[in-house]
Formats: C-alpha cells, structure tokens, sequence
C-alpha cells in the first residue's frame, strides 16, 4: 500500500517537522510544498531531489525517486531498518551543484 504525507516547508526557517514510517515500509511518500520567506519557490526546471538519512544504529539510508512540479517535491522515503527518530534530508540538486537542502525528522516505529 502507498502512502502519502503532505507538508510544507519554508527554506528560511529551521524548523524540522515530524512525519511518520515503520521499519520495512516501502512505498511511504512525502510531498513537500516550498516556499522561500513566505513566498512560493519554483524549484528550478530540470532539478532532482534525493532523500538522505542516518538511522539512530548510524548505518545511512538514501532514496533517489522523486517528482517536482512547480514547487512542490513528491519523494519516496528510503526504507528504514532501525525504529527511533531519525533526522532526514532532502537535498535538490541542479546543474551539477545542490541549490537547496531541508530537513525532518522521521518518527520510525516498530512494525508488527
């Protein structure tokens, strides 16, 4: 089953969200709305966006999939092995260089 979670992110203000997986789960999603200061940010045509995690055992867990429309980024989240709040990045990268990074956090819980 897919699932999806929707947020929304201001590039200029550190504060990390809080969004939920479980251990194992492999089609878990989050959509992320941008915006710069308050203002829609358009995330530069021919961008991608990649998902960077290190896992409360530090072992390090990425996912590459994702689509951008205007200035919202749908990515899969990587498939998480260990439970426990794990801080997560998704970084988007155009021409070669990472033009905007943010974080969450990702509550892991045990699957049953």
């Amino acid at each position: 089953m897919t699932t999806t979670v929707s947020i929304s992110q201001d590039l200029t203000v550190p504060v990390r969200q809080v969004i939920y997986s479980k251990v194992g789960d492999t089609q878990r999603y989050v959509e992320v709305t941008l915006f710069n200061d308050g203002v829609v940010w358009e995330v530069p045509s021919g961008a991608t966006a990649s998902v960077h995690a290190e896992q409360m055992d530090e072992t390090y867990v990425e996912s590459s999939t994702s689509t951008i429309d205007g200035n919202t980024i749908t990515a899969l989240l990587p498939t998480y092995t260990c439970e426990g709040t794990t801080p997560t990045e998704i970084a988007i990268e155009s021409g070669g260089q990472t033009v905007a990074t943010f974080d969450f956090y990702v509550e892991v819980l045990k699957s049953a």
